[in-house]
């Protein structure tokens, strides 16, 4: 029989955690920035952010907005917390071109292997098959190039 845990997994953090994990950022912003500054670029008070950084008080959701969207450090923790790790909005899919490359060229040598289908000579089955491989090696690549290409545009500049 399947053993079935009582108390689901906690998705939501207790105000201990919440504290806890304002405190790190908030210390290390104060020493910074300072508190004033801190206090200012959240909106809040001074004593809003002392009493976070010594973990006396659980901030606000707008503070936790604001300090999620002020210091990148936070935001990588409070994300990872739950699991996930952040990704610029426009942040632009290309694969590794070593990884994607290697997994074509692996595709290709099984195609050829004496031991496949086709023995020596890629079948058209093989062929169709490795067509995501290369599809995606032929992206990197291309990705690659492109920005090869920026970077001699900005020299030349």
């Amino acid at each position: 029989m399947q053993q079935r845990n009582v108390c689901p997994e906690r998705l939501v953090p207790t105000d201990a955690e919440v504290r806890r994990l304002v405190a790190e950022p908030m210390l290390r912003l104060s020493y910074a920035e300072g508190i004033d500054a801190v206090a200012v670029t959240l909106g809040v008070n001074e004593k809003t952010v002392r009493r976070a950084r010594d973990e006396e008080g659980t901030v606000h959701a707008t503070t936790l907005v604001a300090l999620f969207r002020h210091d990148r450090t936070f935001r990588e923790v409070l994300l990872a917390d739950i699991g996930e790790r952040p990704v610029p909005i426009n942040a632009v899919c290309d694969s590794d071109a070593l990884i994607t490359t290697s997994a074509a060229v692996h595709s290709i040598a099984a195609a050829r292997s004496p031991l496949s289908k086709g023995g020596v000579v890629e079948t058209d089955c093989e062929l169709l098959g490795m067509e995501a491989e290369i599809d995606a090696a032929m992206n990197s690549l291309s990705a690659m190039k492109a920005r090869i290409l920026r970077i001699k545009l900005a020299r030349a500049a």
